[in-house]
């Protein structure tokens, strides 16, 4: 029988039975417990396309729950996804092969060409082996463990998921639940939970503390029984069909005309189609401190005044904040419609005067590149790209100095074409820099992705966006903050690093792997303390350089717009956060703020910006949808600032460091202990230390011979498969 029958059924009701399979599902330790105690009972693997039996395992009580070893008749292999045999103990796709696997699925040829595929391991009798969908790794004793279907692990805004996983923990955390099943509709996850006396306020309360934010159920639903398949298997797919799983969840009452409006904002910028609810947290939604810039400024423009949204985290208390009318929310100042097309902005003024310093630098290219799979079809590929590259103006921009010093925009009659060659060296092309005034400056690259993407698979583009530029007013009080906020600032004193001007923008880049547990608990600790991933490795980094001062200037840049953050050190998290939203809050461009202070832009040094720090959370996740395409590692020589440190998630658990560094203000070897300083920074952050226990550790590991050496590798890393790191 299935584990889910095995669960709700006595054993003692059962006096004559002397054996019990379970099959079809993952056996819990709750059903082991229960029938191994009186019952000889045994896990049974195998699907129906090879053979029931493939694997035959007794369990134990209170022993650790496998698949066992491969019967006689039948061949199990793991493979990665390029479908090479991996080691013991490292998770990959379990394949059947043998002569009892199936022909196929009759009168379903695409499908049975999908998952029955020639044995690539064993090769002398040409047989087949079957793709179960499900994962697994080999022990070290030999059995099969099993680690959920391929199916049931998905990608929710950047989060790796296992939904198999979720219910286990949500079974162990609630004590009253019987059972669950959890779906995901609508990149929403909905629990479904038995018995139906269950208190909805308490399991919230319960979860809140149990789970990771992005992996919290966006509803709970209490059923008297789940939906089963004809053999009796629980049936996840009826009830992400349920019209109960596919309603939209409703708003609370109040104004709801400006929650709809509010609500329509955050689908928008998050790419959700919905479950936004009164409650919902921007943050927990998958929001961060770039995305919350964007949100303040969409709301902005649709409701016309300037939006408060730092102090409200839920959904319900923005608008109940825009909805008072003894807020401080204040009218948006008027924009000045210009001819956007020929207009040079000054952030692109700025932009030029930079790059073309001494002759300009590739350390401004944003690169990306892509390994190709044997399934991509080349032409389709290009003709997309060339689609994709002809509809958008912007793209055969140019600009040009003129003897006065300024910057002439003009436009090429011809757009860019994909260029295809034999041989191509990665490393070269992206640091070969581009002539502003005759090459095409390709730019907005998530977007030309996505549309290379529909071109690819022949879905219809979405319309352009005609924006009309506009030269955007700021209200004043935003520019008096800025002159309160860095009032009578002083230069900071760096424990490392010879912080002199610059003449050049001559640097390099050095990449590390931080420990895998930083990358897991880093999500989790934000969610805890109400913080982002980006506010605590600020923290890290400011920790780093200032270990002997009690005084942190924290100066960050985000991309085009930069924005700066000064803390003293009391509680360090709680002030960098308040600080880095106050800042958000007033976010001005950058010439403004030195207009403000009465401060000359100088090139290549930043005024008040010493070093950057940027958090890359999908940077992993990039590509084109239904194009077989990997990922690859790359970065340009050169350095945009003093220092950039650049942390990027390369999967669920690789979290790399790169530190970008002028040649002028570190070496290889102080570069080396930076490296290191931030590493135990950040580890004991999120081990929940005080601030001076984390200041005695910097201090107590900056000998040489006490610090274990964060090891560097680069070279190994430049064009790496970011998912394979």
């Amino acid at each position: 029988m299935t584990p889910s029958i095995a669960r709700v059924l006595d054993p003692n009701d059962f006096p004559n039975l002397n054996a019990l399979y379970l099959v079809g599902e993952a056996v819990s330790p709750f059903v082991r417990d229960r029938w191994t105690k009186t019952v000889e009972t045994y896990n049974m693997y195998g699907p129906t396309e090879g053979t029931c039996g493939a694997t035959t395992k007794k369990l134990e009580y209170g022993r650790p729950i496998t698949l066992g070893r491969s019967n006689p008749s039948i061949r199990i292999y793991v493979l990665s996804a390029e479908g090479q045999l991996v080691p013991p103990g490292v998770i990959g796709d379990i394949y059947l092969a043998g002569v009892q696997v199936s022909l196929g699925y009759q009168n379903m040829p695409h499908q049975t060409d999908t998952v029955f595929v020639q044995d690539t391991v064993y090769t002398l009798d040409e047989e087949r082996m079957y793709r179960t969908g499900d994962r697994g790794y080999w022990c070290e004793n030999g059995e099969l463990q099993f680690c959920g279907r391929t199916d049931r692990q998905i990608k929710l805004r950047g989060y790796r998921v296992d939904l198999d996983d979720l219910e286990e923990r949500i079974r162990n955390a609630i004590c009253d639940c019987t059972d669950v099943m959890v779906v995901c509709v609508k990149e929403q996850i909905i629990a479904y939970m038995q018995p139906e006396s269950l208190a909805i306020k308490l399991i919230e309360t319960s979860l809140a503390h149990a789970l990771p934010f992005y992996a919290l159920p966006r509803r709970i639903i209490r059923v008297s029984d789940f939906p089963r398949t004809r053999a009796g298997k629980l049936d996840y797919q009826a009830l992400q069909q349920s019209s109960v799983a596919n309603q939209e969840p409703a708003l609370a009452q109040g104004n709801a005309k400006l929650s709809r409006q509010v609500a329509e904002v955050w689908k928008e910028i998050l790419h959700l189609s919905d479950g936004i609810t009164t409650d919902s947290k921007f943050l927990e939604l998958g929001g961060n401190s770039l995305l919350q810039l964007q949100m303040a400024d969409r709301l902005s423009v649709v409701l016309g005044r300037k939006i408060p949204f730092l102090s409200s985290p839920t959904l319900g208390s923005l608008v109940e904040t825009l909805d008072d009318p003894a807020s401080d929310v204040e009218a948006l100042a008027t924009s000045t419609s210009v001819n956007y097309r020929d207009a040079v902005t000054q952030l692109e003024q700025h932009w030029c005067k930079n790059y073309c310093f001494r002759g300009g630098s590739s350390s401004f290219t944003v690169s990306a590149g892509f390994r190709l799979g044997p399934d991509v079809v080349i032409p389709r590929l290009v003709e997309a790209w060339n689609v994709v590259l002809g509809r958008h103006d912007v793209l055969r921009c140019r600009f040009k100095a003129t003897p006065e010093g300024l910057v002439k925009k003009t436009f090429s009659e011809h757009s860019p074409k994909v260029e295809e060659l034999k041989h191509l060296d990665l490393r070269r092309e992206i640091h070969r820099p581009f002539d502003l005034e005759k090459d095409t400056l390709i730019r907005s690259l998530e977007t030309m992705l996505d549309e290379a993407s529909c071109s690819y698979q022949g879905k219809p583009l979405s319309p352009l966006a005609h924006c009309r530029g506009f030269k955007r007013e700021y209200p004043q009080e935003d520019i008096e903050f800025w002159r309160r906020y860095l009032r009578d600032i002083q230069r900071p004193v760096y424990s490392i690093g010879a912080w002199m001007p610059r003449k050049s923008w001559d640097g390099t880049s050095s990449v590390y792997r931080l420990p895998t547990h930083i990358n897991r608990t880093l999500a989790c600790f934000a969610t805890a303390k109400g913080l982002t991933p980006h506010q605590i490795l600020l923290a890290a980094v400011s920790l780093a350089l200032s270990y002997k001062s009690d005084n942190l200037d924290i100066n960050c840049s985000q991309y085009g717009s930069s924005i700066l953050t000064r803390t003293i050190v009391k509680d360090l998290l709680t002030v960098v956060r308040d600080s880095s939203q106050l800042a958000l809050s007033h976010a001005l461009p950058w010439f403004m703020i030195l207009d403000a202070l009465g401060l000359a832009s100088t090139v290549p040094d930043a005024p008040l910006l010493d070093a950057v720090v940027s958090y890359q959370d999908g940077f992993g996740n990039l590509g084109m949808t239904g194009v077989g395409a990997q990922t690859l590692l790359t970065w340009t020589e050169g350095a945009k600032f003093k220092l950039m440190a650049e942390f990027i998630k390369a999967n669920d658990d690789c979290l790399l460091l790169r530190l970008e560094w002028a040649n002028e203000c570190f070496d290889e070897q102080s570069i080396g202990v930076l490296a290191d300083l931030i590493k135990i920074s950040l580890e004991t952050i999120l081990e929940g230390e005080s601030y001076q226990q984390v200041a005695e550790r910097l201090s107590w590991t900056r000998d040489e011979g006490a610090r274990e050496g964060l090891p560097g590798d680069q070279d190994a890393l430049f064009g790496a498969n970011l998912r394979c790191i």
